[in-house]
C-alpha cells in the first residue's frame, strides 16, 4: 500500500481457521475510498489460523500478519497490533466479527465529526444474522449487558 492508511483495524485471532476467510472477505467488501490496514494477531493459535492468515491475498486493504510465540490472550495481542499500526486511528475487532459493509467508512466518519483526540467510538455488534440465536445469547448482549451494555445505552 504506497499511501498512508487512514485506520489500523487491530484484530487478535485464536483458533478461527475454520471461519477465519469468511472475515477476511468481509473486510474486503468494505465500501468507502479511504486505504485501511488490517493488523491480524495470532495468539499462538494452535489450528491452522496462522495458514489461513498468511495465504489471503487481500484486494482493498493491506494485511500485516503478526504471531504470538505464547498465548496471551486478547489485550495483549492487541496491544502488539498497536505498536505496527502506522494509522492516526485505531479500530479493535474480533475475529469473530463479521464487519459490515460500512464498517470502516462509518468508523472514519464518527471520528470525523467527534474529532477530539481523546473520544473512542463504539459501534453496534450484532450476532450473525445466519448465527442461530439461543437465550444466553439474548441474554448477554440485553438484560445481562455482558456484552457492550447496549440494552442500557
Amino acid at each position: 500500500m504506497s499511501t498512508l492508511p487512514a485506520i489500523s483495524v487491530i484484530m487478535p485471532c485464536y483458533n478461527r481457521a475454520h471461519d477465519l476467510i469468511r472475515t477476511l472477505q468481509a473486510f474486503d467488501r468494505q465500501r468507502g475510498m479511504q486505504p485501511f490496514e488490517l493488523i491480524a494477531i495470532d495468539d499462538c493459535s494452535t489450528d491452522r489460523t496462522q495458514d489461513v492468515l498468511r495465504s489471503y491475498q487481500p484486494r482493498l486493504f493491506e494485511l500485516k500478519v503478526l504471531r504470538q510465540d505464547v498465548n496471551q490472550g486478547p489485550a495483549a495481542a492487541r496491544n502488539r497490533g498497536m505498536e505496527q499500526a502506522v494509522a492516526p486511528l485505531i479500530l479493535f475487532v474480533g475475529d469473530d466479527i463479521l464487519p459490515d459493509p460500512y464498517l470502516v467508512e462509518g468508523h472514519l466518519a464518527a471520528h470525523r465529526y467527534y474529532s477530539q483526540p481523546e473520544v473512542g467510538i463504539l459501534g453496534h455488534v450484532d450476532w450473525a444474522e445466519d448465527l442461530p440465536v439461543n437465550t444466553v445469547m439474548e441474554h448477554i448482549q440485553g438484560i445481562g449487558a455482558q456484552q457492550f451494555s447496549y440494552y442500557y445505552l
